[in-house]
């Protein structure tokens, strides 16, 4: 069977359009899961201050840039050849 431009045309504007509604729905689950086990997290006591959090990330993310270039120039421990 062979389908001509105005059958395609005629059949996709007769398909119902469930993606982007289910694309919504499914993005709502996520927030609440999210919601939910952020909840769990502070009953539980697993809470962390904000800018803690953040200086502890900035730093782990210095030392690895730092040690990833060392090794790119074939150096090991911080330490250059001689």
């Amino acid at each position: 069977m062979v389908f001509t431009t105005r059958d395609v045309t005629l059949m996709d504007s007769q398909r119902p359009d469930d993606t982007h509604p289910l694309g919504r729905e499914r993005i709502h689950l996520l927030l609440l899961e999210d919601a939910r086990r952020g909840m769990e997290d502070i009953a539980a006591g697993r809470t962390e201050d904000a800018d803690a959090a953040l200086a502890r990330l900035q730093k782990s993310r210095a030392a690895d840039a730092g040690s990833s270039a060392f090794a790119a120039l074939g150096v090991m421990n911080n330490e250059w050849p001689v």
